[in-house]
């Protein structure tokens, strides 16, 4: 199994707009030649690109802080560039990777930690 790291960054957000357009994204991994972290930060059409090749890789898994947003704007970035047949394929392989296990949200894992050992605090509005 190969583990990425992933995260997305976007135009200002809107009141509205769930999912501002993509600005760039980042990917981060363990190089397993040389056992050391390598990273990348490409365009938003690269980013796109890579983030379906790994979603479709069957032994990636893809981790991040709140990914149900990132990739959220990655489905809604590919509707805006390649339309809605792209965006709906897109979703699929969302929702497949979710389901395979594939997806590891540091986000959501904080917040159950802290539920299960009763420190849980929200603090978004």
């Amino acid at each position: 199994m190969t583990v990425i790291a992933y995260d997305s960054e976007t135009s200002l957000s809107q009141p509205g707009l769930a999912a501002p357009p993509l600005a760039c994204g980042s990917f981060a991994f363990v190089n397993p030649s040389t056992g050391q972290i390598e990273s990348e930060v490409l365009d938003a059409k690269s980013t796109l690109e890579e983030l379906t090749r790994l979603l479709r890789e069957p032994s990636v898994t893809i981790v991040g802080h709140n990914l149900s947003y990132d990739l959220a704007v990655a489905c809604a970035e590919t509707a805006r560039r390649y339309g809605l047949d792209a965006c709906e394929e897109m979703i699929d392989l969302v929702f497949h990777v979710h389901k395979d296990g594939r997806i590891r949200d540091t986000d959501y894992r904080e917040r159950l930690i802290g539920i299960a050992t009763g420190t849980f605090a929200d603090d978004r509005d």
